[in-house]
């Protein structure tokens, strides 16, 4: 009878997650990568992004067609004997036409990297 229970409660849980409507923790784990990438690209492979923290998220419009997570995230060591702790940084989702969520914004894309080093 408890194993029906767990069963149950574990068929209800899973039911939940799939039915949440905003980006899956996939598609932010995605643009994380894309963010320690970056972090490659600019400061070379010896250095990392981590210890991503989201500060805020959530749906920006009323039709909960676009959402935003506010995070930081540090550096593994020093750039120019700064510590980079905290760096902010901004991940905006939308829904496409096949009603997917898309990453549309990543504050720490190539062009704009720079700007946290200030």
């Amino acid at each position: 009878m408890k194993n029906s229970y767990k069963f149950l409660l574990l068929i209800v849980m899973v039911l939940f997650i799939s039915c949440s409507d905003k980006p899956s923790g996939s598609l932010k784990k995605e643009q994380y990568e894309i963010i320690n990438k970056n972090v490659k690209t600019f400061l070379g492979e010896s250095y990392e992004a981590i210890n991503f923290i989201v500060e805020t998220e959530g749906y920006t419009d009323e039709n909960k067609n676009k959402y935003e997570v506010n995070l930081t995230f540090d550096l593994n060591k020093p750039v120019l004997f700064n510590d980079m702790k905290k760096i902010p940084c901004k991940l905006i989702f939308e829904k496409n036409e096949k009603n997917d969520w898309v990453c549309t914004f990543n504050s720490a894309n190539l062009t704009g990297f720079f700007n946290f080093l200030k």
